[in-house]
């Protein structure tokens, strides 16, 4: 699904190019001809994207499995586009998908947190009308009970101790990928905002997105672990 007549036009232009070659494959070795130093992107919260007038990006298998993106309270509503990050079956997902890219003997693999998944399900009028928090899947409503002996579905709950658990689920992610990436050589690059619970966007324009989309980003840990090679500050989305 497209925008104008011209915008759609170019769109089929690049699905023709990707079935006559392989785009990353062919930069890889332009790249190495010329000494350039070049790393495959990939978004690790950006399995949804669907907006009026613009190309539409849906994981079709997520999309028809809610439940591996995060959910909010009553785990009524799905946030497509944020993965179950503790899920085995979305880790092994993004594992596989990490060894397709290092297949490409690029010099590293970048993991960007920025997002076009900017509400929870479909982009539908009012989608924020009734702003909550997400984060209560399976996953971390287990491990909160584990540790504090509470079920944040019913009770209340320390909302630090819940940022810190989903945090943990993101730290054994990055352990997870890099697991991969080291095993072929290459460097791992996570772009992160620089702000401590927010995944996406900036705290000063309070937008509904940054409060409902919370965890804890150990980067001292990452960094103390060599979970990762580096990290990058990324910059803030106009919209978010």
């Amino acid at each position: 699904s497209c925008g104008p007549d011209q915008e759609a036009y170019n769109y089929h232009k690049v699905v023709e190019m990707c079935e006559r070659l392989d785009l990353f494959g062919e930069a890889v070795k332009a790249a190495k001809r010329h000494g350039v130093k070049i790393m495959a992107w990939f978004n690790l919260f950006e399995w949804q994207c669907i907006r009026s007038g613009y190309i539409e990006i849906r994981d079709r298998l997520w999309h028809n499995n809610p439940r591996k993106y995060w959910c909010n309270r009553d785990q009524s509503r799905f946030y497509h586009g944020i993965p179950v990050l503790a899920d085995p079956e979305v880790r092994e997902r993004v594992v596989n998908i990490m060894e397709e890219l290092c297949a490409y003997e690029s010099d590293g693999i970048y993991i960007s947190s920025r997002t076009h998944s900017w509400q929870p399900g479909l982009p539908v009028a009012d989608g924020w009308k009734h702003p909550e928090e997400f984060g209560f899947d399976e996953f971390v409503v287990r491990d909160y009970l584990d540790k504090h002996g509470v079920n944040i579905c019913y009770e209340d709950f320390d909302r630090d101790k819940w940022n810190r658990i989903k945090g943990d689920h993101l730290t054994e992610m990055l352990r997870s990928i890099q697991g991969v990436i080291r095993k072929h050589d290459q460097r791992f690059i996570f772009g992160t905002f620089p702000y401590r619970t927010q995944l996406v966007g900036s705290p000063q324009k309070n937008h509904p997105l940054g409060q409902a989309i919370q965890l804890y980003k150990d980067w001292e840990y990452w960094a103390e672990e060599a979970l990762i090679d580096g990290l990058c500050r990324e910059s803030e989305c106009p919209h978010v």
